[in-house]
């Protein structure tokens, strides 16, 4: 976004310039259709299928046998849709109201995203290390105690502390939970329907997460302004928290569970 900003006008760029990244989009989505037509299924898969039929409507029989486990893994990603509206969409604006000037928000965005893959990366070693619920327990507690004293940082005015704030709100619990997402998802549901399972849980989430909280976002923001609205999406935001903690709760661990079922 930098980038595409230096090459234009403000103006240019409120006008047309924010399009480029659809298209930009619209080429990555085709190279992802290339990969994945050129990507084999797991062996888990394969063994399945030499020994068995495969299910003809696997979508529609996991939504029968399992609804709670799509319900509850769900719950844990809109977690991750409320952290990144907060921290990575209205953190921005809130930055900008705030008196940040120029490209100060994005810079700040491009460190903690730099930071969120360093945490990744580390989230991912430690749910092998430790346990999937471990982690996942951890970046939803952090997301529920910082959502409100992220804004308190980012109102010093400082670019030091507002690069803590989103460094810890958007690198560590959005990096650091990530980490164990893939297996989460994966080893909550067997082999004949896998990839619908997760691809429900995780599909699902992105309407009542990143889809409703934008919503329900913006009429807080038309009735008090950016600088009054924080304390209600924070708030809105500790309550996927508190969801997502029940959720992983109430999931069992996964870790070391056969695949081969």
């Amino acid at each position: 976004m930098i980038f595409v900003k230096s090459l234009m006008t403000a103006d240019d760029f409120t006008a047309w310039g924010w399009r480029t990244f659809f298209i930009v989009g619209f080429l990555v989505a085709i190279v992802g259709l290339i990969i994945r037509t050129r990507t084999m299924d797991s062996f888990v898969f394969e063994q399945h299928r030499a020994q068995t039929d495969v299910l003809k409507y696997p979508a529609a029989e996991v939504w029968r046998v399992m609804p709670w486990t799509i319900l509850r893994t769900s719950l844990v990603n809109a977690m991750f849709g409320g952290a990144f509206f907060l921290y990575f969409v209205f953190g921005t604006s809130y930055m900008k109201a705030a008196g940040f000037q120029g490209n100060d928000p994005e810079y700040i965005g491009l460190i903690a995203a730099g930071f969120m893959l360093v945490f990744m990366i580390l989230g991912s070693l430690l749910a092998d290390y430790l346990n999937r619920r471990t982690i996942l327990l951890i970046s939803a507690v952090v997301l529920f105690i910082f959502a409100l004293p992220y804004f308190y940082f980012v109102n010093t005015g400082s670019f030091l502390y507002a690069s803590l704030a989103e460094i810890i709100g958007f690198g560590f619990v959005f990096g650091f939970g990530y980490g164990a997402i893939p297996t989460f998802y994966t080893e909550n549901f067997p082999t004949r329907f896998r990839a619908s399972g997760a691809s429900a849980g995780y599909q699902i989430a992105q309407v009542y997460g990143g889809g409703l909280i934008p919503i329900i976002a913006g009429q807080i923001l038309s009735h008090y302004g950016v600088k009054g609205a924080y304390p209600y999406i924070g708030g809105l935001i500790m309550c996927y928290a508190v969801a997502a903690i029940i959720a992983i709760l109430r999931t069992p661990e996964t870790k070391g569970a056969s695949l081969e079922n």
